[in-house]
């Protein structure tokens, strides 16, 4: 993802800033996806990462099936129990893939440019440019992708596996399925590493045959691989939302302008209840505007 060369802007106040509204109404929305739509990105590299997802997901699936005695009582609750994680990670993974990232909207050229000629101010407290590449606004934290075509408010960075930006509209989403994926992974790695320890007992060929032991090395292999970059994944996210520093910023070395606190910024991205809603792929209820009321800038 690269950021696109912005001229500063700003927006004047009360009356000009309704005439603005009134001119971004009536040329902008018209060039973007209708809200009702599923947001979707036809990028070529994207929808192979995605794919690798759910064949991955898939042949973890298999593997298990194949490995475990399901007709042990035990092992069949643990067959389920991972089923519910992976389907976890598919809800989250589906969010994070068809939810609009914070796209702002594009806006004819005049417009851009009839408001520079008038020397706008702040509006509000924020600083405000335009994008060279889209055009559009862009508010404080709005980064261009280039794959997306938009500009992204509080945008993090573009990842391949799930096809999208992530930014203010799925960064709960992105985050829940970095988590799942994670204990999948671990989940499949301990009831791998239960099947050997339970065959210690009786001869290794009465355990595996030659298919057998192939597929459980690529399950090791891929319970370890994405484990790990899960983890690290996860991790990064949790500290970009906590200190309200995205993953450009960092790169930029703009650093956190944000005064609240860790928890505070957490449940801006959450909801403002912990509790289940919290580990559930579903929109956040917090006090932050959503795309739909900030449109016209």
């Amino acid at each position: 993802s690269a950021t696109a060369a912005s001229s500063s802007l700003v927006v004047q106040s009360s009356g000009q800033a309704a005439g603005f509204s009134s001119l971004a109404m009536e040329g902008g929305l018209g060039r973007n996806k209708s809200r009702d739509q599923i947001w979707f990105n036809k990028d070529p590299l994207g929808l192979i990462c995605c794919t690798m997802v759910y064949i991955l997901i898939m042949f973890a699936e298999f593997a298990l099936l194949m490995l475990l005695e399901l007709s042990v009582a035990s092992n069949v609750l643990h067959f389920l129990l991972f089923n519910v994680f992976a389907m976890m990670a598919v809800w989250s993974h589906m969010r994070t893939l068809f939810t609009d990232p914070g796209a702002l909207p594009i806006y004819p050229r005049h417009t851009l440019d009839t408001i520079r000629r008038d020397s706008p101010e702040y509006r509000n407290g924020e600083l405000v440019t335009t994008c060279e590449k889209c055009p559009t606004y862009k508010p404080y934290k709005a980064h261009h992708c280039s794959t997306c075509g938009h500009c992204i408010r509080k945008m993090d960075h573009h990842c391949p596996w799930v096809n999208n930006c992530v930014g203010e509209g799925n960064q709960k989403y992105f985050i829940l399925f970095t988590f799942y994926i994670c204990i999948t992974s671990v989940y499949a790695l301990l009831l791998s590493v239960n099947v050997v320890v339970s065959c210690r007992a009786r001869q290794w060929e009465d355990c595996f045959g030659p298919s057998a032991a192939l597929i459980f090395v690529f399950l090791v292999v891929e319970a370890v691989l994405f484990a790990l970059f899960t983890l690290i994944m996860f991790c990064d996210q949790m500290c970009s939302v906590s200190s309200d520093e995205s993953q450009i910023d960092r790169m930029q070395h703009k650093g956190s302008s944000s005064k609240s606190s860790s928890f505070s910024n957490i449940r801006r991205v959450f909801g403002n209840q912990m509790g289940i809603a919290w580990f559930l792929p579903i929109e956040p209820r917090t006090s932050t505007l959503r795309r739909r009321d900030l449109l016209p800038i």
